[in-house]
Parts: structure tokens; sequence; C-alpha cells
């Protein structure tokens, strides 16, 4: 897959380390940086916080049917992805309720509110994700004494959001199951 996918270039990160300084910035800001920018977690950070998440982000792989994220961890990372697509699912993996493609994120709930996650995130094709650690977030908003108040109401906003979501799919999909619901005729119960 790698050799296919990259024309034989399999270890971008070691290549790119390997720069100075200066380029490593260029090359990231290029292949990297609109991940950590087009998130809006990161909305009230600086350019420069943005950048330097940017850098620590970490390409991973997974094949179909990994899991990238477990119900009832602990999450220490959030994920980014790049290439392929991942499902969203209850914690009895049952119920979908998301697929998630390029450019879209997951594992920031558990991440910054140090809670157990709620879904397990399983590869549907092959992945190529970038990761970003907590220790990575905490290390640079640290050094430059940033203000976590206004990132945490984004936080909070949008994992309410996902909440509600959530719910509403569980609860539509159960109110299929009843013959007399309008639900019932559009879902292919052979299926559940």
């Amino acid at each position: 897959y790698l050799w296919t996918a990259h024309g034989g270039v399999v270890d971008e990160d070691g290549f790119v380390n390997e720069l100075p300084c200066t380029l490593q910035n260029a090359v990231t800001g290029q292949t990297r940086l609109h991940y950590v920018k087009d998130c809006p977690f990161f909305d009230f950070c600086s350019n420069d916080i943005i950048k330097a998440l940017a850098i620590r982000l970490k390409p991973k792989i997974f094949s179909i049917g990994d899991e990238l994220a477990y119900v009832g961890d602990i999450g220490q990372e959030m994920f980014f992805i790049d290439k392929g697509s991942v499902e969203v699912m209850s914690s009895d993996g049952k119920t979908v309720f998301a697929t998630l493609v390029k450019g879209a994120f997951f594992g920031e709930t558990s991440l910054f509110f140090k809670t157990k996650r709620t879904s397990t995130v399983r590869a549907i094709s092959f992945c190529e994700v970038f990761q970003l650690d907590k220790c990575d977030i905490d290390d640079e908003l640290r050094q430059r004494n940033f203000d976590l108040s206004r990132m945490l109401d984004t936080f909070n906003s949008i994992a309410n959001s996902n909440k509600r979501r959530n719910a509403a799919v569980a609860a539509n999909l159960e109110a299929s199951k009843m013959k007399q619901n309008k639900l019932y005729k559009m879902i292919d119960q052979s299926d559940s």
C-alpha cells in the first residue's frame, strides 16, 4: 500500500526531520498546517501555536478494520484524516454515528476533557492520519502562557453537538424498529 500510494517514499517524517528547522517548518506548512488551521478548536490560537502544533503532528497508517480509538479509553491524542475514511460507532458496535473522510478530525473530546471515549472509531479503508498528542498540545500552550478558557468554550459547544447528534441517530434507529413508525418503512430491517 505505502509503495503504491506514495511512489516509493514511505518515511516522510524521517525525511523531514533530517532537514534544517526552517525547511522543516516550510515543508510542514505545505503538508500539515491546514489540518490544525481548519480545526475550530484552534481558532483562538496564534499562527505560531498553529505552526508549532502542525510540526508535532505524527503520521500514522491504519488498515481496513483497524480501530483508531476505543470506547472507554482515556484519549491522549486526537486525529486528522489525510486519506481514507473511518466510522464512528456506538459502544456496542451496532450503530454508526458518522463516517469521516479526508479533512475530518476526531478524538478531541476525551483529549481535552479527560473523559473516557464514548465511541469506537474504525477504519473502513486504508487510512493515513496525523496524530496530535495531548502532551504536545500542553507543551506548546504552556510555553506561550495561552489562556484556555476561550478554547474550552469551543470544545464544549462541539462536544455537546456531537452528543445530541449521536443520541438522535440512536433514537431514530430504535424508533425505526417499530412498525407504526415512518422510519420503519425506510430502513431495511434485514440489516438490523
